[in-house]
């Protein structure tokens, strides 16, 4: 994921996005186009939720009046259920709360690619599928790295296991979720 975010530099090939080489383009662009969510976000808790959604718009300040950049705040929001708490501040919501506004914050980017790092970490089992559910549903192309394996198969549409920092196999999810990749990475059998 840190080669698409241009922090580390690829070893071999490039990386497109759009038909476009990532590195022809610039960081405004790239900011407008990928939208990311780390396993750790640091946010000042003094922010509402509201104020940290709208950090996302930050790429468009220049480009959309303030009615467009309220229209897909408050549309990210309300997608992720947390239209009732807006107005409460980020150091007070449960971990759960806080990862569906990060999430909101990276829908309220409007990016073409949403890169996801431990996504569900902090929810309980339905919001999982619920998160997961409305991403899916958005249609946004999003990379996710997923360690809750019972996640992956409902949701994704290619999977790229990884050991070692290495690439075990990049394929569908009933390909990859068989003995034959999972037992060698993980030690354990499918059922």
């Amino acid at each position: 994921m840190k080669a698409i975010t241009g922090e580390y530099k690829t070893i071999d090939g490039e990386l497109f996005l759009s038909g476009k080489c990532m590195k022809s383009i610039d960081k405004q662009q790239l900011a407008k186009r990928v939208a990311v969510v780390t396993q750790h976000e640091h946010v000042d808790p003094r922010l509402s939720i509201f104020e940290y959604v709208w950090l996302g718009r930050t790429p468009h300040t220049f480009c959309c009046s303030k009615k467009e950049h309220e229209r897909a705040v408050n549309q990210a929001i309300e997608d992720v259920g947390l239209s009732d708490k807006n107005e409460r501040y980020f150091g007070d919501l449960s971990g759960g709360e806080q990862q569906r506004a990060s999430i909101a914050r990276a829908f309220a980017q409007e990016p073409r690619l949403l890169l996801l790092d431990e996504p569900t970490n902090h929810l309980d089992p339905l919001a999982r599928l619920e998160l997961l559910s409305l991403i899916k549903r958005r249609g946004i192309a999003c990379v996710a790295v997923l360690h809750d394996l019972p996640l992956v198969t409902p949701f994704a549409d290619k999977v790229l296991l990884m050991s070692d920092q290495k690439m075990v196999t990049f394929e569908t999810p009933d390909i990859v979720m068989r003995d034959h990749f999972m037992t060698p990475v993980f030690g354990l059998r499918v059922i």
